[in-house]
């Protein structure tokens, strides 16, 4: 940054600093493109230029003033903020820019005008010459998957004829304007001209805007698809990326991530849980990996029976940064919630409610004990051997092992109607008032007894205990004192 010393009082010049003029040196009757396509191609250039402000600083022993003459960028004029002290540095440079901006901006009038001619439906078969990636054949492949993806998902998520319409003919047209001559020169534009285009072709303005939104958020913490069509578009886009390389063996590594895989898996935790979409996540990876594995590529070994799992544990790793980040919730909360939940339906919503749930939990007085005796429990289970059989109350000695029977069974009865309904917080109560009787049984009962069918029953019995548990959230992830 050029920076000019200028000798004067501070107090005149902190005065002068106070008076802002805007000149415009753009031509604004030179372009007359529509709405997002100016800005974006004025930034590809300009954008550090475009974010500067001049700034005033007095030296320390105030003889001295230091002059950034920086200047800020509007659209479709831009001007700059500036101190007059600075006029003359700053209108040499800024005439130059306006020359490179008037230049920049008439070649994209030009592409505009031209892209114009060809209709989007008429590009989507060129894009069997575009490659996507040389192990995962052509643009035209993953335009066809997306569209299928996008279909899986609009069903997924009960959308209605007419959105789910939207979203085939959209994911339909998505990607043709990467053959656009004004894409071609201004690649960030993907998506923007898309949607420009479709609404200039007659489509109807929700597939437009689900085209134009496809590419949302842009950066992590960026704006998201406003629309559902939008959403279920960008989802399927980015869960078509995922599956692919994870399916031939390019998964980040490290700090590596040359795909932008991870800011895919953030913003499709962002777009679900933000949009409260409630779909089954693990079907749609399932029909991400058949849709990849039926286009014929090479996949890594053991892909096919371990990917789901794979992707599955990659997407999750992005629901615990969240989770962390966004609602300030426990590594450990997030990992018993987590644990097991790639081998069935997954649904991220339900999931987070139940992490939010289990982490008010954990603050009652009576819930670290509760934990102490379920680890106990589950430690016995797992390292004992017995035959498995039912629990039978006729075996019982003790009236501990009664009650805890008792309690475990109409615990058992509320818990799976508190579930049943969503009410976590509830079903969870169910479990704390398991306290008790857990405590007793652990007093008053020898579970290694001698007797071999006593033993078993004991073991069952503290088994069916550990899986009631573990219905709601693996708990030995849980991490309490003394346990």
């Amino acid at each position: 940054m050029r920076t000019r010393r200028i000798a004067a009082p501070p107090e005149r010049v902190l005065a002068a600093a106070e008076e802002r003029l805007s000149l415009g040196f753009a031509d604004p009757t030179a372009v007359t493109i529509e709405g997002n396509t100016i800005t974006w191609t004025s930034r590809a250039d300009l954008v550090e230029l475009a974010t500067r402000v001049a700034v005033v600083e007095p030296d320390g022993d105030g003889s001295l003033v230091t002059m950034r003459a920086d200047y800020r960028l509007a659209m479709p004029y831009f001007g700059w903020l500036y101190r007059p002290l600075v006029r003359r540095a700053l209108e040499k440079s800024l005439e130059h820019i306006g020359a490179v901006l008037s230049a920049r901006l008439a070649d994209a009038k030009f592409f505009f005008d031209e892209d114009r001619k060809t209709r989007l439906e008429e590009r989507v078969k060129k894009l069997l010459g575009i490659t996507f990636h040389q192990k995962l054949g052509s643009m035209a492949q993953k335009l066809e998957r997306v569209r299928k993806l996008a279909g899986v998902i609009s069903e997924q998520c009960a959308l209605t004829a007419d959105v789910r319409q939207t979203c085939d003919r959209a994911a339909a047209l998505c990607k043709a304007d990467l053959l656009t001559g004004i894409v071609g020169e201004f690649p960030e534009l993907q998506g923007v001209m898309g949607g420009e285009y479709a609404k200039h072709d007659g489509e109807p303005q929700a597939v437009a805007q689900a085209i134009r939104e496809q590419y949302l958020p842009r950066a992590l913490e960026g704006e998201l698809p406003g629309t559902l069509a939008g959403q279920v578009l960008s989802m399927a886009d980015r869960l078509d990326s995922i599956a692919a390389f994870f399916h031939v063996g390019m998964m980040p590594t490290g700090s590596e991530d040359p795909f932008a895989l991870r800011r895919h898996a953030t913003a499709i935790v962002r777009i679900i849980l933000e949009g409260n979409l409630r779909l089954n996540l693990g079907r749609c990876i399932d029909n991400a990996m058949n849709f990849v594995r039926g286009d014929g590529f090479r996949g890594v070994a053991d892909f096919e029976k371990d990917g789901r799992r794979r992707i599955s544990d990659f997407l999750f790793e992005r629901v615990r940064h969240y989770g962390r980040t966004v609602h300030g919730l426990r590594d450990d909360v997030l990992d018993a919630v987590l644990r097991s939940a790639s081998s069935g339906a997954i649904d991220l919503v339900d999931l987070l409610l139940k992490m939010k749930a289990l982490q008010a939990v954990t603050a009652r007085p009576e819930f670290d004990p509760l934990i102490v005796g379920f680890k106990r429990a589950s430690r016995i289970v797992e390292k004992e051997q017995w035959d498995r059989k039912p629990v039978d109350p006729n075996l019982f000695k003790d009236a501990a092992e009664t009650e805890l029977h008792r309690h475990t069974e109409s615990s058992r009865k509320d818990f799976d109607q508190q579930m049943a309904e969503g009410r976590y917080d509830r079903a969870l109560d169910a479990l704390v008032r398991l306290k008790p009787p857990i405590d007793d049984f652990f007093n008053g009962v020898m579970v290694n007894a001698e007797d071999a069918a006593l033993r078993s029953n004991r073991l069952s019995l503290l088994n069916d205990v550990e899986d009631l548990f573990k219905s709601f959230a693996d708990f030995s992830r849980i991490v309490v004192q003394g346990g």
